[in-house]
């Protein structure tokens, strides 16, 4: 049996280049310097966590002066978490200040939690091993759609939904076709996504800085039709392996994608001769350990039962 796990993030990489996928998640390289408004996001989230926590377990703060230690224990969390990612004091403060500031905004919101950062792993696809029409084994696939959804909470008189708190320093609007909503909705069964905004920016106030966006996904259709592109992407990706194991590695570059959003961390390589991208890879790169991969995508990051053929 072939398995491969994917996350939102490796199928993002999948579709956008092959030599991106290969250079990420076969051999591990990171940029060796801290992406600052991932590391900001990150400090927001740890923030949230031990906020939201709090509530599910207590239910509802029994005094405004208990929701004030919570809110005190959730900034030293952030507060430790951006020292742990190394950035600025500046940058903690102005992660946590917008944490907390969503936190009070949103304080009446009647919102029941039922789970907090929930790992997740689903079987997307799967056929079994069999026998071919010489004798010989032909493995079965078993596709894993796997990852870790920030909260799952009902706010009065609407369904069960799964959240995402997304952080930002300028305004912009989610898009339905994205592999992390479209996925959370059909792992969880659910009809409604919550992008939970929070915004950096101190010329906004507080409704437009704090939004609250609700992506619908009633039609089952839409959600069937991600699953079977997920599919296809990660069979090509697996034949791609297979070619690779048979010591005929393919990986191509899409070109197209180098200048997207804020341009690909491995740019300067790829642009580079042939003949010096090892050494680039040394001096401005580093192997990731495989638990930081599992930890960053909840995921396996190899596919396991490839031989040769």
């Amino acid at each position: 049996m072939i398995v491969f796990a994917v996350s939102a993030s490796k199928i993002n990489v999948i579709d956008s280049c092959w030599e991106l996928y290969n250079l990420t998640y076969n051999r591990r390289w990171a940029v060796n310097e801290n992406d600052k408004p991932l590391d900001q996001g990150t400090v927001v989230h740890a923030v949230h966590s031990h906020y939201y926590k709090a509530k599910m377990t207590e239910n509802w703060f029994s005094s405004p002066e208990r929701e004030g230690i919570v809110l005190d224990e959730a900034t030293n969390k952030g507060r430790r978490v951006g020292v742990d990612l190394a950035i600025s004091v500046s940058e903690i403060d102005e992660a946590i200040g917008a944490a907390r500031q969503s936190l009070i905004h949103h304080r009446q919101d009647g919102i029941t939690v039922h789970a907090v950062e929930e790992p997740f792993s689903r079987i997307l696809y799967e056929t079994p091993d069999r026998e071919g029409p010489n004798g010989e084994k032909i493995h079965g696939v078993r596709i894993l759609w796997e990852g870790r959804v920030d909260l799952v909470a009902t706010l009065p008189n609407n369904p069960l939904a799964v959240w995402d708190h997304k952080s930002e320093s300028r305004k912009t609007n989610p898009s339905e076709l994205d592999n992390q909503f479209e996925g959370s909705a059909w792992a969880f069964d659910v009809d409604d996504i919550v992008v939970n905004k929070v915004g950096f920016q101190t010329s906004l106030k507080d409704e437009e800085k704090f939004r609250r966006i609700f992506l619908n996904y009633r039609s089952k259709a839409i959600i069937e039709e991600w699953r079977v592109d997920v599919i296809k992407s990660v069979l090509a990706t697996i034949e791609r392996h297979k070619r690779e194991a048979a010591g005929h590695p393919d990986w191509p570059r899409n070109r197209t994608s180098c200048n997207k959003f804020s341009g690909c961390r491995f740019k300067p390589v790829c642009k580079a001769i042939p003949a010096v991208r090892e050494v680039k890879l040394q001096t401005w790169y580093h192997i990731r350990p495989q638990h930081e991969l599992l930890d960053k995508d909840q995921q396996q990051t190899h596919v396991t039962g490839v031989e040769p053929e």
